[in-house]
């Protein structure tokens, strides 16, 4: 993981099966460095990969086991994509739910992926609907960014590969969180 991070080239990184494992090794590797330095968190909070380093800080998995399964988790996802013509992609928005979801509710292809404040939204499915969704809102004023991701995560296009991840972690251990999990 070290030489993949700091000597590949980006565009490796960028793949899912590397990006993965690496984002979740460096967010409990600055955790740990910040306990040893006596930084104890009172709560842990995370999105995605992100909420999996939580579990992990938090004492739900030894971080072997939370590389494990962010490991099975990124090769379910590069099955997803292999199994996708088009892969999709996500969106940043810079609107409120309740606006980003008035204009959903007319199209199909296209889902929140995540609510990142009250003022902005990701969007993820099908390329075509992201796009669509996302000029209507730009002709609203809203700001839309396309993330650097390489499918459409946390859309439907992700349900293909639910049972096969379950399955694949069914087996790893997990305890009581030590300290709270924000989810």
């Amino acid at each position: 993981l070290l030489n993949l991070m700091f000597h590949e080239s980006e565009n490796e990184l960028r793949k899912t099966w590397f990006q993965q494992p690496a984002l979740f090794a460096l967010e409990c590797g600055i955790a740990q460095g910040l306990m040893t330095m006596g930084v104890n968190p009172g709560a842990v909070a995370g999105h995605s990969v992100g909420e999996m380093a939580a579990l992990c800080t938090a004492g739900v998995c030894s971080f072997e086991d939370g590389l494990r399964m962010v490991n099975i988790r990124a090769e379910c996802m590069k099955m997803a994509a292999a199994m996708h013509p088009d892969p999709g992609l996500m969106m940043a928005v810079g609107a409120s739910r309740e606006s980003v979801e008035e204009i959903l509710s007319r199209r199909q292809g296209v889902g929140i992926a995540n609510i990142n404040s009250p003022v902005q939204v990701v969007l993820s499915g099908e390329t075509d609907a992201v796009r669509a969704a996302a000029q209507e809102l730009e002709e609203r004023g809203c700001r839309c960014t396309t993330l650097n991701v390489s499918m459409a995560f946390h859309s439907d296009m992700m349900k293909i590969i639910r049972e096969k991840c379950q399955a694949s972690i069914a087996s790893i251990s997990l305890h009581s969180p030590q300290i709270p999990v924000i989810s």
